[in-house]
């Protein structure tokens, strides 16, 4: 938790040097390059953000859509004192187009501190050269003369209805279908042999509980052996969970911590197990005695 929310802050702050450094060079920044750099800058670190958000608020959809929706807004609409009301329109929905996108990837990850880590780091990785990309357009760039009297264009209002679409668009379509995301799939381990406890005679083999799933999906055992299926729930909100097993005649609650199951010599086949009410499925794999287990610290 603490290096989700400070991971957070960081990209929020990142947004925030864009701003002020943007606000510091405006006297040699041509104003059209600014306010590119202000969308950049709102549409990438919202997006990772959201990637952040993602395992911060668990994976629930909703909690995550509105932080990132707000961060996007703060991010674009913090543009305002520089260049006026349009072009921080044209920020914040490039950040909320850049918040759905993280979304709708973040959703794709496997839950992991790496995630995070790497999330955060890409941000700023991602202002720093952007901030690089300004300075040398700025260079090259040649003010042009100022035109007498005032000019309109609807471009600014087309382009701001053009991000608006795409807002509407992407974001009722990752509602509508988020059924077919494929939650935490990305990172998840496939599959672990069991190692083996040679003085009790004992397979052992420990199964993560995350909010995106089991790690790894499948643990594999050999006949002859007890197994030993360790379920370590790390997290208090992935806690009261219940694991399912038919086929082992198993249903019981999931506690924090480590959850133990026994098995007395099960017969060979692929046992599998889910999350009580949840699409988090994994297996268990006998094998017959041919092929020798892991050895336990091996």
């Amino acid at each position: 938790m603490v290096l989700n929310i400070g991971s957070l802050a960081i990209l929020a702050l990142a947004a925030g040097y864009m701003l002020y450094y943007v606000n510091g060079r405006k006297a040699v920044i041509p104003a059209a390059l600014g306010r590119a750099a202000l969308i950049a800058a709102a549409l990438l670190v919202s997006a990772a953000a959201s990637v952040v958000a993602v395992q911060a608020f668990d994976y629930r959809l909703p909690a995550v859509i509105v932080y990132a929706v707000l961060f996007a807004a703060a991010a674009g609409g913090a543009g305002f004192r520089l260049y006026g009301s349009l072009p921080a329109l044209h920020a914040a929905l490039a950040g909320m187009l850049g918040a759905i996108a993280g979304v709708r990837f973040g959703m794709m990850l496997f839950a992991s501190a790496i995630v995070v880590l790497a999330a955060a780091i890409a941000g700023i990785v991602a202002v720093f050269a952007l901030q690089k990309a300004v300075d040398w357009r700025a260079k090259a760039a040649i003010q042009p003369p100022k035109a007498k009297g005032k000019r309109t264009s609807k471009a600014p209002q087309a382009f701001a209805a053009v991000l608006a679409a795409a807002v509407f668009v992407s974001g009722i379509e990752l509602i509508v279908h988020r059924d077919r995301i494929a939650f935490g799939q990305i990172g998840q381990q496939a599959s672990q042999q069991a190692a083996l406890d040679e003085d009790n005679n004992l397979q052992i083999a420990t199964i993560d509980v995350k909010a995106t799933g089991f790690s790894p999906r499948d643990s594999r055992f050999t006949t002859g052996a007890m197994v030993k299926a360790v379920f370590r729930v790390d997290r208090p909100s992935d806690a009261g969970l219940t694991l399912v097993c038919p086929a082992l005649g198993i249903e019981a609650p999931l506690k924090q911590g480590d959850n133990i199951f026994l098995l007395n010599r099960p017969q060979p086949g692929v046992y599998a197990f889910s999350l009580g009410g949840s699409r988090l499925t994994g297996t268990i794999t006998i094998r017959e005695d041919g092929e020798p287990a892991q050895r336990e610290g091996a």
